[in-house]
């Protein structure tokens, strides 16, 4: 990934990074090949000592990627491909909350972000309630997507308690760090997931007088 010789710093795993990102997007580009770099760049951050924040950067942009790996909106994500963006959100989520003095804002200037001076806050550019909103919505296209008469629908109807979960987190981290329109987002999502069956009996049972 790097030329021989090269020291492993900030600097040049940020660049690194950008050179990834740069061919996002880009015809014939292999979205899937664009995954492995970002993942082995985290590997090589992390052997490297260079810092949580750096990771959380590059990780927002491995759930990016693996959003855009379906590049038609009106199909649904690979069920694989979408499990692998709910552990990459859960991992997120372990470093936020492991690392409090790591702050996360969508209004951050790239050019004032701070993701190794630990003498001051650390800040990445980014919204964590995004992925999870999205990847909330991919869940209701693959259930909407797959016969509700087979074995393969129970089995990702089991999916639905981790997607609680995750947004049970989200939820928790936005109500101490995030903005009163993502707290507001992240309250409507778990009310989304809410089921109800109208029990016509028990309104028959209480409008009818009791007895003696």
């Amino acid at each position: 990934m790097f030329a021989k010789g090269t020291k492993t710093t900030h600097a040049v795993v940020i660049k690194k990074l950008n050179e990834i990102l740069q061919a996002r997007g880009k015809k014939r580009t292999d979205r899937a090949a664009q995954i492995e770099p970002l993942q082995l760049l985290v590997q090589i951050t992390s052997e490297n000592n260079l810092g949580e924040g750096i990771i959380i950067k590059i990780k927002f942009n491995i759930t990016t990627s693996l959003y855009d790996y379906n590049p038609n909106l009106a199909t649904y994500m690979k069920p694989e491909m979408w499990q692998k963006r709910m552990d990459c959100i859960n991992e997120l989520m372990n470093i936020l909350f492991a690392n409090p003095n790591i702050f996360v804002r969508e209004n951050i200037l790239e050019e004032s972000e701070n993701m190794h001076n630990t003498d001051q806050s650390l800040c990445v550019c980014g919204c964590i309630f995004t992925p999870v909103e999205q990847m909330d919505e991919e869940f209701t296209k693959i259930m909407q997507n797959t016969d509700p008469h087979s074995q393969e629908y129970v089995e990702h109807l089991k999916d639905e308690a981790q997607v609680c979960t995750v947004i049970e987190r989200v939820q928790h981290y936005l109500e101490e760090k995030g903005t009163t329109e993502e707290i507001c987002c992240v309250y409507l999502r778990p009310i989304l997931h809410t089921y109800y069956k109208f029990d016509y009996k028990a309104l028959q049972r209480s409008l009818t007088p009791a007895e003696g």
